[in-house]
């Protein structure tokens, strides 16, 4: 799933619409004005961006320390989104490796079979040649007998 940007106006309703714990604005002026800065207008960012101006203003750290702890979350969520990013690449190149395993044993077999008929191939040499399709077929007979 992917998260589409804010606009200005979306963005800006969003930081408005967070209170603090006594019903204020959690954020100042310029804290909406630094989230959005440091956040964009990606959702996720945006939010990581309040978030971490708000608990630094309630541990009274500064804007510095917001935003160290801002860039360290946020590169976390880069390295896993990468690793996702990695791993959906290495599935879909099995996936791809794996349907043309399967129709290069759909041809190597038909190719056997026409061999065989031709009588170019003897059923041993056809039987090594299609032993995992062979085995499959019939697997799927018998299992559909029963």
């Amino acid at each position: 799933m992917v998260l589409k940007e804010f606009d200005d106006d979306t963005a800006r309703r969003a930081l408005l619409s967070q209170q603090g714990e006594s019903g204020e604005a959690a954020l100042s002026i310029r804290e909406q004005e630094l989230a959005m800065v440091w956040g964009g207008y990606h959702p996720y960012l945006l939010q990581l961006a309040a978030d971490c101006l708000y608990r630094a203003k309630q541990q009274g750290r500064g804007e510095e320390a917001a935003k160290a702890e801002f860039d360290q979350n946020k590169n976390k969520v880069k390295r896993s989104f990468f690793k996702n990013k990695w791993l959906n690449k290495s599935v879909s190149l099995l996936d791809k490796a794996g349907a043309f395993i399967t129709r290069l044993n759909t041809t190597t077999f038909f190719l056997g079979f026409i061999l065989l008929l031709l009588g170019v191939l003897s059923w041993p040499e056809f039987e090594i040649l299609n032993i995992p399709v062979i085995n499959l077929v019939i697997n799927l007979l018998f299992a559909q007998g029963n």
